[in-house]
């Protein structure tokens, strides 16, 4: 495994150019960007070489500060034959699998394993070498790269405090670490173009972390048009600690709170969110990640669902301009947009089915903070008559289109407009609440 910080087994291959005796040594240098290597170190998965082995490894033992690595390495691991197997001829691929590796923090390069040579017993007559030594002309292991810790495989989540189209709020942030979060490391994420604005500011609330926090962000600035979106996003918000916190440990739950973003416009899916990951001080050395990138690990941040908003919670209103039992009459209707209303919206309501009809000849008038032109259809059960008396009927789902020629009804606009033809009850009594506005 190349993933940052998790222990493996490594394998070993190299080709021999003079035999290895029964007795022979097997050493290389392995660089002290790995976090550590530990004493428990067994080989196994033998190709071309046999009999029992005894390992051993030298160099400067690893330390931590809240599981993050601060000195260690580099260490000088010795593979000693015990007289047991046969020799390993000349021109033989030997491969071979050890235990217990610890990979780097963060994703980087190794940089190459200095040494690799095979040696008499003694540990010091080399037979073949490969190193920085002037007699050696071996080509030295070359370097690996480490990819990011995916979190642990739980996805981060970023989840808006309200999920009501429009709402202002801010979002709570949590993740697992894999490995540890310096004091000056970063956080960074992408909000989707979906939300309508992102205005980051402060970090609050914070679990499991601690310290102050800068808070920066790169994206397309949202544009509008009579408060509807036209533009913007997509965003990448970079917290970064100011050094004066402590470590996060690997394997720690973070929680934090960040100011604000404004919600999408509307009902429906926010989408994935692109990005996520923890990183160095320089923002770009990530240690855990989400994202699409081809080396990631991680599960990106999941969709929330947006829902629609309630006209400032003020109810919309339908009151036909006679309230006399089986009158035809005109209705007049009102509401307060939470959000802008486009050019090509729709409004759409449900008539119960206590009125005695709708016709199919409806029309729009006398327009309040809205323009342009309409098409009006109405769907639901046909009324049926005995002798004139309504047997059944409705109720009525009305829909009223704007044909794209009128301007978009802005945010908080108290729109107002009749519509023709509703036959009322035929008799007196409540008509019962109107099912749908929207």
């Amino acid at each position: 495994s190349l993933v940052v910080g998790e222990t493996h087994d490594v394998d070993v291959s190299f080709t021999t150019q003079n035999p290895i005796p029964v007795d022979g040594k097997i050493i290389f240098t392995v660089p002290d960007t790995f976090t550590t290597i530990k004493d428990s170190i067994t080989i196994g998965s033998l190709g071309n070489i046999d009999g029992g082995f005894s390992v051993s490894s030298t160099g400067t033992t690893t330390t931590y500060a809240d599981t993050l690595k601060t000195a260690g390495g580099p260490w000088e691991v010795t593979i000693t034959r015990d007289g047991t197997g046969a020799t390993v001829p000349e021109n033989t691929q030997v491969t071979f699998t050890l235990t217990d590796f610890t990979n780097a923090q963060y994703e980087r390069v190794s940089g190459a394993f200095p040494l690799l040579k095979t040696t008499l017993a003694d540990g010091t007559t080399a037979i073949d070498e490969s190193s920085a030594e002037s007699d050696a002309y071996g080509i030295v292991p070359p370097s690996i790269t480490f990819t990011p810790a995916g979190f642990g495989g739980s996805a981060p989540t970023i989840v808006p405090k309200s999920l009501i189209a429009g709402d202002v709020t801010d979002i709570d942030i949590s993740f697992t670490t894999s490995s540890p979060l310096p004091i000056d490391g970063k956080v960074i994420f992408e909000i989707p173009n979906t939300f309508t604005d992102v205005a980051s500011a402060t970090v609050s609330a914070l679990s499991n972390i601690d310290g102050t926090f800068g808070v920066t962000q790169t994206g397309t600035a949202t544009t509008y048009a009579d408060t509807l979106k036209t533009a913007g996003g997509n965003w990448v918000v970079t917290l970064t600690r100011q050094g004066d916190g402590s470590t996060v440990p690997s394997g720690t739950t973070v929680g934090l709170t960040l100011s604000a973003v404004t919600n999408q416009q509307h009902e429906g899916s926010s989408g994935v969110f692109p990005l996520f990951k923890t990183t160095l001080a320089d923002g770009s050395s990530a240690i855990d990640e989400a994202s699409a990138e081809s080396d990631n690990v991680g599960v990106q941040p999941v969709a929330v669902v947006f829902t629609p908003s309630g006209f400032t919670t003020v109810a919309p209103t339908i009151v036909p301009q006679s309230l006399i039992a089986g009158a035809t009459t005109d209705v007049d209707i009102t509401f307060t947009t939470q959000n802008p209303l486009p050019v090509d919206g729709k409004i759409i309501f449900t008539v119960p089915d206590t009125f005695t009809t709708i016709k199919n000849t409806i029309t729009v008038g006398s327009l309040g903070n809205i323009d342009g032109g309409f098409s009006v259809t109405s769907t639901g059960t046909t009324t049926a008559y005995s002798s004139t008396l309504k047997t059944a009927g409705g109720p009525w789902v009305v829909t009223i289109t704007r044909d794209g020629s009128g301007t978009t009804v802005s945010a908080n606009a108290a729109v107002s407009f009749t519509l023709t033809d509703f036959t009322n009850q035929q008799f007196e009594g409540a008509s019962g609440v109107f099912p749908l506005f929207k």
